[in-house]
């Protein structure tokens, strides 16, 4: 593929910001298009920022602009399967990986958006807050 960029392609030249813009674009033109990867409920499987920013939406304002999703955020922000999260730093990972892999919800049920959903009835408004924040 880096030949056919080279040689037939030579504007596809990835090279600095925009690259996955970028190399959709080149991809496109060889007949490789990008589908949208959201689940049943517009959730982002593949999120473009770390989790936080995903949850209380501190997006950039091109990403706001330009996601074919509208750029959910809070309870809509992630499919209740992610696949991937973009720029996660240092030791956050070391975070996602034991709240993904070895916690559960004292009390429940082993699945995530049920036990969410109990806690924000028990809890009501001031628990919602979070989720809410614009």
């Amino acid at each position: 593929m880096n030949s056919l960029f080279l040689t037939e392609q030579p504007s596809c030249m990835v090279d600095g910001a925009g690259e996955d813009w970028k190399t959709g674009n080149c991809l496109s033109k060889v007949g490789v298009y990008a589908v949208n990867t959201a689940d049943e409920q517009g959730r982002e499987r593949f999120m473009v920022f770390d989790a936080n920013q995903h949850l209380i939406r501190y997006y950039p304002q091109w990403y706001i602009d330009y996601d074919v999703n509208k750029a959910p955020h809070g309870k809509s922000c992630c499919a209740y399967h992610p696949i991937a999260f973009h720029y996660v730093r240092g030791t956050n990972i070391l975070i996602y990986e034991w709240f993904f892999y070895y916690s559960a919800v004292y009390g429940g049920t082993n699945n995530a958006i049920a036990d969410f959903m109990h806690l924000e009835d028990k809890y009501g408004g001031a628990f919602s807050y979070i989720w809410e924040k614009k």
